[in-house]
């Protein structure tokens, strides 16, 4: 894009184009998700959730559907609004930067730090009234990078806290003050905040003063590694703060270190190295392996300082301290293990601070990885209760003594019994309400269990989960009847990444009422109805997956980093869950080729992976699961199951939750195609015949060949097509079947056509390829049709997107090989097109064909703009339309390639000069997988008028 070329502004395009859909997972890091309730005064606006995902923070809103939908009605979970950009490395630690004024107000701002491995540390700033009073479609908030340091030395940062001292008397309008763990060091920055205005009529956002912190130490504790910490202000008073730092090492040592700080003081620490205000307070023993977390609590009742210090430690057990004012609670004196030596400055014998040993809970039979307070809205005494995670696959809501009982004791276990791979590394408490806990498992989903008052049972969430590793391919499920396109505005959106998982998502239909904006769920806007969720993992499989192909709307094939493609087909339990859980009861299953009711009676209930093997096989129900098929079936809506421990049972959920998702959601491999010498690279389905085309990893022509695979003959090789000397990278059919374009490594495409009818299916005969010198000068990443076939466009690393005429339609026996020339609208982008897709655009000019063309690049950028030409000029004059780029928070990390975008399925015909609102996914190697909502009436309207 040049620099003289029209760009379309986001505030141009509106709310035509809205984000409805953000597959993600959090990073594989104990200290990488932290939740905060968003208040002004004393009323809660509800909770964001922040966590790292590859090289990026995303930010997601709770959300909690209406009581009328009353499968749903007890069940919280999050949604993703965006992302912050801006890290170069996978994020190592994320948290929330609260108030040290426990009794005050939060401030217009909220602030977020993140760290990454390569010791790049940021706070994020976002304008609180953006958060709420912006519409859901763009809801993200005003986040602006506040302030950005690395850490000497280039020390892995594992864990950040932080705390913010609001003041609004002066310019200054806060301290922030910012506490790191990385390798054998503690780093601790202070800040000071002012808000300005960058341009005349720009907003007012929030900066710090000088490039120099106010103040910056270190300090060394080689060669103990610093694995967690936690930190907080006590304001001793209006002048006067202590500032705790608690550090957990590798020794089994938990560290207590304090500083007097006079807040809004104008004098910078020279040395950063003096480390002389800090004081080590205390040190306490007792954990003989490494302390994995801690957190703590304050009583915010009393005057003086009174918290609870919990410790969990790689020897399975959790310790609790007690630090208490020694004249306050005398009767603790006894029980005390150390004093706490405060910094000089504050006298003594008016401040003197004991730690008592309070408790040692062991109940965990691995790692204690994660330890969470429960909020003050629950916490009807002081201590409130505790939450704790292992990797033994389970949390433990831990109970404090009482009058009855003068132990801590386990109140509740919930977690993922019988299930390989789902231990958990952090936990916490919803703060809003306190009866809604969350743990982050090993796969880098979110749990969530919630308690209800009237039962009295801990029920299963909505799971927020995604891949851990990158998105390599994507495709709607398809039909090949155009009736059952029309009747069913809903398809399922397959996803495959290199964590050796195939993930089918699919939108829940809520109750909607009269579509106002009280009858939505909270956290939903009128804009949609629907609530996208990952709803089976059909396939969890031995090697990385590289592609798929839908087949039907219960069918697939997909191939991994392996020589052989699999074909799978859905289970009828999964056909039972999409039309009752998801409410899509026109969703349709058969297709011409099969009834709805032979394809439903021929499906398997359910299938199983044999613990040595790859290949899912059906299972044979025994007479036990056919006695009692709520518990047996994997996405059954049953009655709830009582547990002894007051936890319902996850089979009783309306959406799979995630240990379900992980063994009970799998669909039944029906075939194996053997015919590649090398790993399958791409695949490709016909749209309306049983016929796929595979491709494999290859270095020469012999093995760069392209296999037709005949679904109606067993799935035998019908046919091989060879021309190109490198790998196929990508293959596209025609919309109306005729035409298989495939793009090569070599800097070639070649298209396909039929020739002679060979029983059911044609043989495919070379109809068009590139004129010598006229192609693309670097590999050719992506292709794709335009709907009425008469185009196609096709994407490569050398920055540009080229449009070729399609191959005009000859009798078998004329068919001849012909080289093209590109039509004269190239179109040059700043980095390589690595994904394409082109849908339908809407006529606002009956006399203009345009179509809208979804673009993603190397660089993680997303590009909508739009082809059109006049269908009364001859020859046609192509013309490009301004370029809309996708706003940072909506795009994938900067870096990470795009793999794919589609469009989802819709009827093709030119006819219509009004569309519905069409779905674009997006997957790229960040491992995130988006969905939009684009008007295509709307947009084609700000696009072309400009």
């Amino acid at each position: 894009m040049s620099a003289t070329e029209c760009v379309c502004t986001w505030e141009t395009v509106g709310d035509a184009i809205s984000h409805v859909y953000t597959s993600a997972c959090i990073n594989r890091h104990s200290a990488c998700s932290d939740v905060i309730t968003m208040t002004v005064g004393d009323t809660a606006f509800g909770d964001l959730l922040a966590f790292g995902t590859s090289h990026a923070v995303s930010i997601a809103k709770l959300i909690k559907p209406h009581s009328r939908d009353k499968e749903f009605s007890t069940y919280t979970g999050f949604r993703i609004m965006g992302s912050l950009l801006g890290h170069t490395a996978p994020i190592n630690s994320v948290r929330w930067i609260r108030s040290a004024d426990l009794a005050g107000e939060s401030g217009p701002y909220l602030l977020l730090a993140s760290a990454d491995s390569k010791s790049q540390v940021k706070i994020w700033g976002c304008t609180l009234d953006s958060l709420l009073n912006m519409p859901w479609s763009v809801r993200g908030g005003n986040w602006f990078p506040l302030i950005e340091v690395l850490v000497p030395g280039s020390e892995i940062p594992n864990a950040v806290d932080g705390s913010v001292l609001w003041r609004s008397t002066s310019d200054e309008c806060g301290v922030v003050n910012l506490d790191l763990v990385a390798d054998t060091s503690i780093h601790v920055w202070h800040f000071i905040l002012h808000e300005s205005q960058t341009t005349e009529d720009g907003p007012v956002i929030l900066c710090h003063s000088a490039t120099q912190p106010l103040s910056y130490i270190a300090i060394s504790r080689r060669p103990s590694m610093c694995l967690c910490l936690r930190s907080f202000c006590w304001l001793v008073s209006a002048t006067q703060v202590i500032h705790f730092v608690i550090v957990g090492l590798d020794t089994g040592v938990t560290e207590i270190w304090t500083e007097c700080i006079l807040p809004f003081q104008s004098e910078h620490v020279a040395d950063d190295g003096d480390c002389t205000r800090f004081v080590r307070s205390a040190r306490l023993t007792g954990h003989t392996d490494w302390v994995r977390c801690l957190d703590l609590c304050r009583d915010s009742s009393t005057t003086t300082l009174s918290l609870f210090l919990a410790t969990g430690g790689q020897d399975n057990v959790i310790r609790l301290w007690h630090i208490f004012d020694t004249t306050q609670v005398p009767d603790k004196v006894t029980l005390k293990v150390c004093d706490l030596q405060l910094p000089l400055s504050l006298d003594p014998a008016q401040y003197t601070l004991s730690i008592a040993s309070e408790s040692v809970l062991s109940s965990h039979e691995n790692w204690v990885t994660g330890l969470a307070w429960a909020p003050r809205t629950r916490a009807v005494s002081f201590p409130p209760l505790l939450l704790s995670s292992s990797m033994d696959q389970s949390m433990i809501v831990w109970a404090p003594p009482d009058d009855k009982v003068r132990l801590w004791l386990e109140r509740t276990r919930v977690g993922n019994s019988g299930v390989t791979g789902l231990s958990f590394l952090d936990c916490f408490w919803l703060p809003s309400d306190g009866s809604t806990i969350f743990g982050h498992n090993f796969q880098g989903s979110l749990s969530s269990w919630h308690y209800s008052d009237r039962d009295g049972l801990w029920s299963p969430g909505f799971p927020v989960c995604g891949h851990h590793g990158p998105v390599m391919d994507l495709a709607w499920s398809t039909f090949r009847s155009a009736a059952n396109i029309s009747a069913s505005p809903f398809h399922l959106l397959f996803t495959v990444g290199s964590d050796q998982t195939v993930r089918a998502h699919a939108p829940l239909r809520l109750e909607s009422g009269n579509n106002s904006a009280s009858d939505c769920p909270s956290g939903i806007s009128e804009l949609s109805d629907h609530l996208w969720h990952e709803i089976a993992r059909p396939q969890v499989h031995g090697y990385d997956m590289n592609a798929i192909a839908s087949l039907s709307a219960i069918s697939y094939v997909s191939a991994g980093d392996e020589k052989v493609a699999r074909v799978f087909t859905a289970t009828r339990s999964f056909v039972d869950a999409c039309r009752q859980t998801l409410k899509l009861d026109d969703y349709p299953i058969g297709d011409n080729l099969l009834s709805v009711e032979s394809a439903t009676c021929s499906l398997a209930e359910r299938a199983v992976q044999p613990t040595l093997g790859l290949s899912n096989q059906v299972s044979v129900p025994s007479s036990v699961d056919l006695m009692d098929d709520t518990v047996t079936d994997s996405t059954t809506v049953g009655v709830i199951t009582h547990s002894d421990n007051g936890v319902a049972s996850s089979c009783s959920a309306p959406l799979p939750t995630e240990d379900r998702l992980h063994c009970a959601t799998l669909w039944p491999e029906v075939k194996k195609l053997y015919g590649h010498p090398y790993e399958v690279y791409c695949l490709a389905a016909h749209p309306n015949h049983m016929l796929v085309a595979s491709a494999c990893v290859a270095t020469k022509q012999i093995h760069a060949s392209i296999i037709l695979w005949n679904g109606l003959a067993d799935w035998s090789i019908h046919q091989r097509l060879v021309h190109h000397q490198l790998t196929v990278t990508q293959m596209a059919w025609s919309h109306d079947g005729q035409h298989l374009l495939a793009v090569s490594r070599d800097r070639t495409w070649s298209v396909w056509s039929p020739g002679q009818v060979n029983q059911q299916l044609p043989t495919y005969t070379l109809t068009a390829f590139p004129a010598k010198g006229q192609s693309h000068t670097r590999i050719i990443w992506t292709g794709a049709w335009c709907p009425d076939d008469r185009y196609f466009l096709t994407g490569s690393r050398d920055k540009c997107l080229l449009v070729w005429s399609a191959p005009q339609k000859r009798a078998p026996a004329e068919l001849v090989a012909v080289s093209c020339c590109p039509l004269n609208v190239r179109k040059v982008f700043p980095d390589g097109v690595t994904a394409l897709d082109v849908c339908q655009c809407s006529n606002v000019n009956p006399a203009v064909v345009s179509y809208l063309v979804a673009i993603g690049l190397e660089s993680g950028t997303l590009i909508l703009l739009i082809l059109y030409s006049s269908v009364l000029m001859e020859p046609v004059d192509l013309r490009w339309s301004a370029v809309l780029l996708l706003p940072p928070p909506w795009c994938h990390v900067p870096g990470k390639q795009v793999r794919r975008v589609a469009f989802e399925p819709t009827t093709f015909g030119l006819t219509d000069t009004t569309l519905t609102p069409v779905h674009l996914a997006t997957g790229a190697t960040d491992g995130v997988a988006r969905v939009f909502l684009i008007d295509r009436e709307r947009l084609s309207a700000c696009l072309l008028t400009l």
